[in-house]
Protein backbone atom coordinates (compact mmCIF):
# COMPACT_ATOMS: atom_id res chain seq x y z
CA UNK A 1 0.00 0.00 0.00
CA UNK A 2 1.29 3.44 -0.89
CA UNK A 3 1.24 5.97 1.97
CA UNK A 4 0.57 9.63 1.34
CA UNK A 5 1.62 12.31 3.85
CA UNK A 6 -0.40 15.48 3.83
CA UNK A 7 1.21 18.90 4.11
CA UNK A 8 0.31 19.41 7.78
CA UNK A 9 1.95 16.14 8.75
CA UNK A 10 5.11 17.04 6.83
CA UNK A 11 5.17 20.47 8.48
CA UNK A 12 4.78 19.01 11.98
CA UNK A 13 7.57 16.50 11.33
CA UNK A 14 9.86 19.23 10.00
CA UNK A 15 9.20 21.46 13.01
CA UNK A 16 9.94 18.62 15.42
CA UNK A 17 13.18 17.83 13.58
CA UNK A 18 14.35 21.45 13.56
CA UNK A 19 13.41 21.82 17.25
CA UNK A 20 15.55 18.82 18.13
CA UNK A 21 18.48 20.32 16.25
CA UNK A 22 18.13 23.57 18.19
CA UNK A 23 18.17 21.98 21.64
CA UNK A 24 21.40 22.51 23.59
CA UNK A 25 23.52 19.38 23.77
CA UNK A 26 23.77 17.66 27.13
CA UNK A 27 26.57 15.43 25.89
CA UNK A 28 29.80 15.83 27.83
CA UNK A 29 32.78 17.24 25.94
CA UNK A 30 36.34 16.28 26.90
CA UNK A 31 38.26 19.54 27.36
CA UNK A 32 41.38 18.12 29.03
CA UNK A 33 42.73 14.55 29.12
CA UNK A 34 46.15 13.10 29.90
CA UNK A 35 45.08 9.46 30.33
CA UNK A 36 46.65 6.97 27.97
CA UNK A 37 44.73 4.76 25.49
CA UNK A 38 41.74 3.10 27.07
CA UNK A 39 41.96 5.38 30.16
CA UNK A 40 45.28 3.77 31.08
CA UNK A 41 47.62 5.13 33.75
CA UNK A 42 50.68 4.04 35.72
CA UNK A 43 49.49 1.81 38.59
CA UNK A 44 52.98 1.54 40.10
CA UNK A 45 53.89 5.22 40.51
CA UNK A 46 52.30 8.52 41.44
CA UNK A 47 52.36 11.49 43.78
CA UNK A 48 51.68 10.84 47.44
CA UNK A 49 49.66 13.38 49.42
CA UNK A 50 48.67 13.62 53.06
CA UNK A 51 51.09 11.65 55.24
CA UNK A 52 53.01 13.17 58.15
CA UNK A 53 53.48 16.49 56.38
CA UNK A 54 49.75 16.77 55.60
CA UNK A 55 50.80 17.88 52.11
CA UNK A 56 48.49 19.02 49.33
CA UNK A 57 49.49 18.50 45.70
CA UNK A 58 47.85 19.41 42.43
CA UNK A 59 48.31 20.39 38.82
CA UNK A 60 47.24 23.17 36.52
CA UNK A 61 45.12 22.36 33.47
CA UNK A 62 43.74 24.52 30.67
CA UNK A 63 40.44 23.55 28.97
CA UNK A 64 40.45 23.51 25.16
CA UNK A 65 36.77 24.50 25.08
CA UNK A 66 34.36 26.41 27.33
CA UNK A 67 31.43 24.90 29.19
CA UNK A 68 29.92 23.92 32.52
CA UNK A 69 32.03 21.41 34.44
CA UNK A 70 30.28 18.03 34.35
CA UNK A 71 32.81 15.34 35.28
CA UNK A 72 36.34 14.95 36.60
CA UNK A 73 38.05 11.60 36.21
CA UNK A 74 41.13 10.87 38.33
CA UNK A 75 43.17 7.80 39.20
CA UNK A 76 43.79 7.83 42.94
CA UNK A 77 44.60 5.02 45.38
CA UNK A 78 45.12 4.52 49.11
CA UNK A 79 48.65 3.86 50.35
CA UNK A 80 47.68 3.81 54.04
CA UNK A 81 44.73 4.69 56.23
CA UNK A 82 41.01 5.05 55.63
CA UNK A 83 41.10 5.42 51.84
CA UNK A 84 39.59 8.91 51.67
CA UNK A 85 40.69 11.93 49.63
CA UNK A 86 39.53 15.45 48.86
CA UNK A 87 39.89 17.10 45.46
CA UNK A 88 39.43 20.86 45.25
CA UNK A 89 39.01 22.88 42.06
CA UNK A 90 40.56 26.36 42.11
CA UNK A 91 40.74 29.18 39.63
CA UNK A 92 44.17 30.59 38.81
CA UNK A 93 45.73 33.54 40.61
CA UNK A 94 48.91 34.63 38.82
CA UNK A 95 50.24 31.12 38.31
CA UNK A 96 49.07 29.48 41.53
CA UNK A 97 45.76 28.26 43.00
CA UNK A 98 43.37 31.13 43.69
CA UNK A 99 39.72 30.89 44.80
CA UNK A 100 37.91 27.62 45.52
CA UNK A 101 35.31 26.78 42.88
CA UNK A 102 34.17 23.29 43.94
CA UNK A 103 35.22 20.57 46.40
CA UNK A 104 34.79 16.82 45.92
CA UNK A 105 35.14 13.96 48.44
CA UNK A 106 36.23 10.44 47.55
CA UNK A 107 36.07 7.34 49.77
CA UNK A 108 36.68 3.59 49.59
CA UNK A 109 39.76 4.11 47.45
CA UNK A 110 41.50 1.01 46.03
CA UNK A 111 44.86 -0.09 47.38
CA UNK A 112 47.97 1.36 45.81
CA UNK A 113 49.54 -1.02 43.28
CA UNK A 114 46.28 -2.77 42.44
CA UNK A 115 44.50 -2.65 39.10
CA UNK A 116 41.43 -0.43 39.29
CA UNK A 117 39.08 1.72 37.26
CA UNK A 118 39.67 5.48 37.51
CA UNK A 119 37.21 7.40 39.68
CA UNK A 120 34.70 9.65 37.90
CA UNK A 121 33.45 12.59 39.96
CA UNK A 122 30.16 14.27 39.09
CA UNK A 123 30.32 18.06 39.43
CA UNK A 124 27.44 20.37 40.32
CA UNK A 125 27.11 21.54 36.72
CA UNK A 126 27.17 25.19 37.77
CA UNK A 127 30.91 25.98 37.48
CA UNK A 128 31.78 27.47 34.12
CA UNK A 129 35.24 26.77 32.70
CA UNK A 130 36.60 29.18 30.11
CA UNK A 131 38.62 27.94 27.17
CA UNK A 132 42.29 28.88 27.38
CA UNK A 133 42.09 29.87 31.05
CA UNK A 134 44.14 27.84 33.56
CA UNK A 135 42.54 26.09 36.54
CA UNK A 136 43.93 23.93 39.35
CA UNK A 137 42.87 20.58 40.77
CA UNK A 138 44.43 19.99 44.20
CA UNK A 139 44.44 16.70 46.14
CA UNK A 140 44.44 16.62 49.95
CA UNK A 141 43.88 14.11 52.76
CA UNK A 142 41.24 14.55 55.50
CA UNK A 143 42.67 11.98 57.92
CA UNK A 144 46.12 12.71 59.35
CA UNK A 145 48.51 10.87 58.85
CA UNK A 146 46.88 8.77 56.09
CA UNK A 147 48.49 8.76 52.65
CA UNK A 148 46.91 8.56 49.22
CA UNK A 149 48.52 8.47 45.77
CA UNK A 150 47.48 10.35 42.65
CA UNK A 151 48.67 7.95 39.94
CA UNK A 152 50.97 9.11 37.19
CA UNK A 153 49.71 9.60 33.67
CA UNK A 154 51.31 7.49 30.97
CA UNK A 155 51.64 10.64 28.87
CA UNK A 156 55.04 12.25 29.37
CA UNK A 157 54.63 16.03 29.41
CA UNK A 158 55.97 18.91 31.49
CA UNK A 159 53.24 20.58 33.51
CA UNK A 160 52.84 23.24 36.18
CA UNK A 161 52.17 21.80 39.64
CA UNK A 162 51.75 23.34 43.09
CA UNK A 163 52.07 22.02 46.62
CA UNK A 164 52.01 23.18 50.22
CA UNK A 165 52.71 21.48 53.55
CA UNK A 166 51.01 21.60 56.93
CA UNK A 167 48.20 23.83 55.62
CA UNK A 168 50.61 26.75 55.25
CA UNK A 169 49.18 29.64 53.24
CA UNK A 170 51.91 29.77 50.59
CA UNK A 171 51.66 27.62 47.48
CA UNK A 172 54.88 26.48 45.82
CA UNK A 173 54.31 26.28 42.05
CA UNK A 174 56.97 24.69 39.83
CA UNK A 175 57.35 22.90 36.51
CA UNK A 176 57.26 19.11 36.77
CA UNK A 177 58.15 16.46 34.21
CA UNK A 178 55.24 14.20 35.16
CA UNK A 179 51.48 14.69 34.99
CA UNK A 180 48.96 12.96 37.23
CA UNK A 181 46.06 11.20 35.54
CA UNK A 182 43.16 13.59 34.93
CA UNK A 183 40.28 13.99 32.50
CA UNK A 184 37.94 17.01 32.53
CA UNK A 185 34.55 17.07 30.82
CA UNK A 186 32.10 19.92 30.35
CA UNK A 187 28.65 20.27 28.84
CA UNK A 188 26.68 23.02 27.15
CA UNK A 189 23.66 24.20 29.12
CA UNK A 190 21.52 27.27 28.64
CA UNK A 191 23.04 30.38 30.14
CA UNK A 192 20.58 32.42 32.17
CA UNK A 193 20.26 36.01 30.98
CA UNK A 194 18.86 39.23 32.38
CA UNK A 195 19.97 41.52 35.20
CA UNK A 196 20.35 40.36 38.80
CA UNK A 197 19.24 41.94 42.10
CA UNK A 198 21.20 41.16 45.27
CA UNK A 199 19.81 42.08 48.65
CA UNK A 200 20.36 40.95 52.21
CA UNK A 201 21.96 41.43 55.58
CA UNK A 202 25.45 40.74 56.95
CA UNK A 203 25.81 39.58 60.55
CA UNK A 204 28.08 37.79 62.97
CA UNK A 205 27.08 34.27 64.09
CA UNK A 206 25.47 35.81 67.20
CA UNK A 207 23.37 38.22 65.10
CA UNK A 208 25.36 41.45 65.38
CA UNK A 209 25.13 43.61 62.24
CA UNK A 210 28.40 44.16 60.33
CA UNK A 211 29.56 47.17 58.33
CA UNK A 212 31.23 45.52 55.32
CA UNK A 213 32.21 46.25 51.74
CA UNK A 214 30.23 44.24 49.18
CA UNK A 215 31.54 43.95 45.62
CA UNK A 216 29.57 42.49 42.70
CA UNK A 217 29.83 42.95 38.92
CA UNK A 218 32.26 45.84 39.28
CA UNK A 219 29.98 47.74 41.67
CA UNK A 220 30.38 48.13 45.42
CA UNK A 221 28.25 49.01 48.42
CA UNK A 222 28.90 49.41 52.14
CA UNK A 223 26.49 47.70 54.51
CA UNK A 224 26.89 50.62 56.92
CA UNK A 225 23.77 52.81 56.59
CA UNK A 226 21.85 51.13 58.04
CA UNK A 227 24.48 48.79 59.45
CA UNK A 228 24.30 45.23 58.11
CA UNK A 229 22.08 45.93 55.08
CA UNK A 230 23.13 45.84 51.41
CA UNK A 231 21.25 46.13 48.12
CA UNK A 232 22.14 45.99 44.40
CA UNK A 233 19.77 46.34 41.44
CA UNK A 234 20.12 45.40 37.77
CA UNK A 235 23.60 43.91 37.98
CA UNK A 236 25.01 42.52 34.72
CA UNK A 237 26.00 38.86 34.65
CA UNK A 238 29.41 37.44 33.83
CA UNK A 239 29.85 35.63 30.51
CA UNK A 240 28.87 32.35 32.19
CA UNK A 241 25.54 33.75 33.42
CA UNK A 242 26.55 34.10 37.07
CA UNK A 243 27.41 36.96 39.44
CA UNK A 244 30.40 36.84 41.79
CA UNK A 245 29.60 38.47 45.15
CA UNK A 246 32.51 39.35 47.45
CA UNK A 247 32.21 40.54 51.04
CA UNK A 248 35.04 42.06 53.08
CA UNK A 249 35.04 43.42 56.61
CA UNK A 250 37.94 44.31 58.89
CA UNK A 251 38.39 41.53 61.46
CA UNK A 252 36.44 38.92 59.45
CA UNK A 253 37.32 36.32 56.85
CA UNK A 254 36.33 37.28 53.28
CA UNK A 255 33.26 35.56 51.89
CA UNK A 256 33.05 34.88 48.14
CA UNK A 257 29.94 33.39 46.50
CA UNK A 258 29.07 32.59 42.88
CA UNK A 259 25.34 33.25 42.43
CA UNK A 260 23.16 32.05 39.57
CA UNK A 261 20.52 34.75 39.83
CA UNK A 262 18.62 37.22 41.98
CA UNK A 263 19.24 36.47 45.64
CA UNK A 264 18.03 37.82 48.97
CA UNK A 265 19.60 36.24 52.03
CA UNK A 266 21.13 36.72 55.45
CA UNK A 267 24.90 36.28 55.19
CA UNK A 268 27.02 35.33 58.21
CA UNK A 269 30.71 36.31 58.32
CA UNK A 270 33.24 34.44 60.46
CA UNK A 271 35.45 36.52 62.70
CA UNK A 272 39.18 36.12 62.07
CA UNK A 273 42.05 36.32 64.48
CA UNK A 274 44.67 39.08 64.37
CA UNK A 275 46.42 39.41 61.01
CA UNK A 276 50.14 40.00 60.57
CA UNK A 277 51.02 43.44 59.23
CA UNK A 278 53.40 43.78 56.30
CA UNK A 279 53.05 47.56 56.00
CA UNK A 280 55.00 50.26 57.89
CA UNK A 281 52.95 52.49 60.17
CA UNK A 282 52.14 56.07 59.19
CA UNK A 283 50.87 59.00 61.27
CA UNK A 284 48.95 61.28 58.88
CA UNK A 285 48.93 65.02 59.40
CA UNK A 286 45.64 66.82 60.05
CA UNK A 287 45.37 69.65 57.52
CA UNK A 288 41.78 71.00 57.37
CA UNK A 289 42.89 73.63 54.88
CA UNK A 290 43.46 70.89 52.28
CA UNK A 291 39.90 69.54 52.55
CA UNK A 292 38.49 68.90 49.08
CA UNK A 293 41.88 69.21 47.38
CA UNK A 294 42.35 66.58 44.68
CA UNK A 295 45.53 64.51 44.67
CA UNK A 296 46.86 61.63 42.60
CA UNK A 297 47.66 58.50 44.56
CA UNK A 298 49.31 55.33 43.26
CA UNK A 299 51.26 52.22 44.20
CA UNK A 300 51.34 48.45 43.91
CA UNK A 301 49.34 45.76 45.70
CA UNK A 302 51.63 42.89 46.71
CA UNK A 303 51.38 39.60 48.58
CA UNK A 304 52.98 39.71 52.03
CA UNK A 305 56.71 40.57 51.88
CA UNK A 306 57.07 39.33 48.31
CA UNK A 307 56.99 41.09 44.97
CA UNK A 308 54.03 38.97 43.83
CA UNK A 309 51.30 41.29 42.47
CA UNK A 310 47.69 40.89 43.55
CA UNK A 311 44.52 41.58 41.59
CA UNK A 312 42.64 43.74 44.10
CA UNK A 313 40.17 46.58 44.44
CA UNK A 314 41.72 49.82 45.72
CA UNK A 315 39.21 52.28 47.21
CA UNK A 316 39.97 55.77 48.54
CA UNK A 317 37.53 58.55 49.44
CA UNK A 318 34.82 57.28 47.09
CA UNK A 319 37.07 56.51 44.10
CA UNK A 320 38.23 53.04 43.12
CA UNK A 321 39.97 50.94 40.50
CA UNK A 322 41.44 47.47 40.15
CA UNK A 323 45.09 46.36 40.23
CA UNK A 324 44.49 43.55 37.76
CA UNK A 325 46.80 44.38 34.86
CA UNK A 326 49.37 41.82 35.99
CA UNK A 327 51.63 44.33 37.73
CA UNK A 328 49.42 44.91 40.79
CA UNK A 329 49.47 48.67 40.21
CA UNK A 330 46.67 51.09 41.11
CA UNK A 331 46.25 54.81 40.41
CA UNK A 332 43.49 57.18 41.54
CA UNK A 333 42.65 60.87 41.51
CA UNK A 334 40.78 61.56 44.75
CA UNK A 335 39.50 64.42 46.94
CA UNK A 336 40.93 64.75 50.45
CA UNK A 337 38.49 64.56 53.36
CA UNK A 338 37.76 67.23 55.98
CA UNK A 339 41.05 66.48 57.73
CA UNK A 340 43.07 66.67 54.52
CA UNK A 341 43.50 62.91 54.57
CA UNK A 342 42.42 59.84 52.60
CA UNK A 343 41.60 56.33 53.72
CA UNK A 344 43.07 53.71 51.40
CA UNK A 345 41.14 50.45 51.52
CA UNK A 346 42.30 47.42 49.54
CA UNK A 347 40.27 44.23 49.11
CA UNK A 348 41.26 41.00 47.33
CA UNK A 349 39.88 37.49 47.14
CA UNK A 350 41.78 35.24 49.58
CA UNK A 351 43.39 38.11 51.49
CA UNK A 352 42.53 40.08 54.63
CA UNK A 353 41.39 43.68 53.96
CA UNK A 354 44.11 46.30 54.33
CA UNK A 355 42.97 49.74 55.52
CA UNK A 356 45.36 52.66 56.07
CA UNK A 357 45.04 56.45 56.38
CA UNK A 358 47.43 58.85 54.61
CA UNK A 359 47.75 62.57 53.84
CA UNK A 360 48.70 64.63 50.79
CA UNK A 361 52.38 64.24 51.66
CA UNK A 362 52.27 60.44 51.32
CA UNK A 363 50.50 59.67 48.04
CA UNK A 364 52.65 56.81 46.69
CA UNK A 365 52.04 53.69 48.75
CA UNK A 366 52.67 50.02 48.08
CA UNK A 367 50.14 47.87 49.91
CA UNK A 368 51.21 44.49 51.23
CA UNK A 369 48.37 42.14 52.06
CA UNK A 370 48.18 39.24 54.49
CA UNK A 371 46.50 36.07 53.28
CA UNK A 372 43.21 35.35 55.02
CA UNK A 373 44.48 31.98 56.27
CA UNK A 374 47.16 33.81 58.29
CA UNK A 375 44.48 35.46 60.45
CA UNK A 376 43.56 32.38 62.48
Amino acid sequence: MRRVLNNSCILRTLVMFVSMLCLPSAQAIVVYDNFGPGMSFDISAGQGFGSLSDAEYGLSFTPIDSGYLSYLTVAVSSYSGEGEAIFTLYDDNLGEPGSVLETFNLSNLPAFGSTFTPQTITATGTTYLNSGQPYWLIASQPNYPDTCVWQNSTVAMDTLIAFRDNQLPEWWPQMHEQQWALRVETSEVPVTTGPVDLNGTIKTPDGTDICAMVLASGQYRFSCNPVGVFSFSDLPRDNNGTVKRQMYADGFFPKIDILSGTTEEAVVLTRSGPCPSYNPGYDPAVVPGSAGKRVNISGNVLSQNSQTPICAMALANGQFNFSCDGSGSYSLNIPLDNNGQFKLQVYADGFAPTIQTFDEFQVINDVRMARAVECQ
